[in-house]
């Protein structure tokens, strides 16, 4: 005869129990069965969650797009004083006079190499004139040495010395001597070192923002402007002041809004 299963109340207490309840299928296992009965339907995404900026409070997204254009405000401000910074040259006032007349004497048609020596003249002139004034250079009587003599070309609403070279070049004198153009590039660039080309860039900008006959008169009254700030009397002699390209810069801007306004 065949064996009778046994029933479910003949059972132990603790099979039943383990028999009534059923077992749920895992997430896996609803997925799967899902793909295979619709094949079609994808089985579907479970994005992360992500917090929109809708669902903040008002107040919270005001005082975080608050806090981000600050940051940025002083990140700009950062920026911009880096790059004032970047463009103040410390220097004494001889060397940039000396570029400044380059500039400008290319300006009124002369070679850059010429103006180098003209500026290195003028600027020894003014010096010298200054240092007596001050009580720092001793007057020295006339000579009696018998110069040669040498024509004088205006050049920074002054009048210079110059001799003509071998080279054809129009060179600018001290102590009855042509000037050597390269003497003066060196020294300037000893002055002003990894700045020479910006600050020879910018006084050029200026420069060329006024015609040959205008530069030439209002030259200097321009360097007064710009020229690095120092204290006055002995006190300033020689001393190292700040050249700010940016206000070369504005100066440049100015003359060229005068100019479109005459026009």
């Amino acid at each position: 005869m065949p064996r009778k299963q046994p029933s479910a109340t003949s059972l132990p207490r603790e099979k039943r129990e383990e028999k009534s309840v059923k077992k749920e299928p895992d997430v896996d296992q609803k997925e799967e069965a899902h793909i295979l009965k619709h094949p079609s339907k994808k089985p579907r995404k479970t994005e992360p969650y992500e917090e929109k900026i809708h669902d903040k409070e008002p107040n919270i997204v005001k005082e975080e797009h608050s806090q981000g254009k600050d940051l940025k405000v002083e990140k700009d401000e950062q920026k911009k004083t880096q790059e004032d910074q970047d463009n103040q040259v410390r220097v004494n006032r001889a060397p940039v006079l000396t570029l400044w007349v380059a500039v400008v004497a290319q300006k009124e048609g002369y070679q850059f190499e010429e103006g180098l020596t003209y500026g290195k003249h003028i600027a020894g002139v003014y010096a010298h004139s200054k240092g007596q004034r001050l009580g720092l250079i001793e007057a020295k009587g006339a000579r009696t040495r018998k110069k040669r003599p040498a024509e004088r070309f205006e050049v920074f609403g002054t009048r210079v010395p110059v001799r003509m070279t071998s080279a054809g070049l129009r060179l600018a004198l001290q102590n009855d001597k042509p000037i050597p153009s390269r003497t003066v590039k060196s020294y300037l660039l000893r002055k002003f070192g990894t700045d020479y080309d910006r600050v020879k860039e910018a006084m050029a900008t200026l420069a060329c923002k006024y015609s040959p006959d205008e530069i030439g008169k209002v030259g200097y009254i321009l360097y007064e402007k710009f020229r690095p700030q120092v204290h006055p009397g002995s006190r300033g002699w020689g001393a190292k002041g700040v050249l700010d390209l940016n206000y070369i810069s504005a100066l440049a801007r100015e003359a060229e809004f005068k100019r479109n306004k005459i026009k």
